[in-house]
């Protein structure tokens, strides 16, 4: 993925384009499961037009890895019930949400790869993190905590069959908030933050990316949801894409993010 010309300046109609652009798949994913098909079509044609056209091609990466999400969401949300037995899928949804998450960023993988984008534009470093991210990460973390227990009504349980052993139920709520985490990390941290930040610069892209995983937490198959859930989410992921900015990596992210995702799964 070739980078962005030193003398590359967003001006306000890209900023607000980009803004408008993330919105629009954030409500694809979030809000508009039904109709993400169209979306869809106009994200690749976005890709398209970004690859093409030189007046928009400082633009390619962030449309390819908008492109990569969306396609990726709508793929997993086509093939994971065709390829678990239901059965299964019934009786161990953490399986069947790690294989959601699977397909998910595999999708994204690939279309990064057509595209053109190398391996230095796929990996992903952990970072080193100092105390007072630590610090931060857990006290952000029981806060998100903290909402989601005593102010957030979920409309249903996540799973009603843990196993009564209760360290077999540990693992495996551990298990679901670590493959959440470090699926969702590396798709909205890693792949669409990289290139927001590249194209719009630290402030705007990490707001922007906020924006993106608030809004998919609009809709009724995230947990927390809603509007002020949505919002509670678009916070945290403006901390976990700080935290990856400043300390370089997805290790902060992807704990944080696991350990509020094991408690929502022992908690539902």
């Amino acid at each position: 993925m070739p980078r962005l010309p030193k003398h590359h300046r967003p001006g306000p109609a890209e900023y607000a384009f980009t803004v408008a652009t993330v919105a629009l798949v954030g409500y694809a994913m979030g809000v508009a499961r039904p109709t993400t098909l169209l979306y869809l079509s106009g994200a690749l044609l976005l890709a398209s037009l970004a690859t093409l056209l030189p007046q928009v091609r400082p633009f390619r990466g962030v449309a390819t890895a908008l492109l990569g999400l969306c396609l990726g969401l709508y793929l997993a949300g086509l093939t994971t019930p065709e390829v678990l037995p239901a059965a299964v899928a019934s009786a161990r949804p953490e399986i069947a949400n790690a294989a959601f998450k699977a397909v998910w960023v595999m999708t994204s993988v690939l279309v990064a790869l057509i595209a053109g984008w190398n391996l230095r534009d796929l990996g992903a470093a952990w970072g080193r993190i100092s105390p007072a991210w630590w610090g931060q990460g857990m006290a952000v973390a029981a806060a998100v905590l903290i909402y989601y227990r005593y102010l957030y009504r979920p409309p249903g349980p996540l799973v009603t069959n843990l196993p009564s052993y209760w360290p077999y139920a540990v693992g495996i709520c551990v298990f679901f908030g670590i493959s959440n985490g470090l699926a969702e990390e590396y798709l909205f941290r890693r792949l669409a933050q990289v290139h927001l930040v590249r194209y719009l610069g630290p402030t705007w892209g990490l707001l922007a990316q906020a924006l993106l995983y608030g809004l998919i937490h609009v809709g009724p198959a995230s947990r927390p949801n809603g509007p002020a859930g949505a919002l509670v989410m678009a916070g945290l992921g403006w901390f976990l894409g700080k935290g990856t900015y400043s300390t370089r990596g997805l290790a902060l992210a992807v704990i944080v993010h696991a350990v509020i995702d094991t408690f929502i799964f022992w908690w539902s």
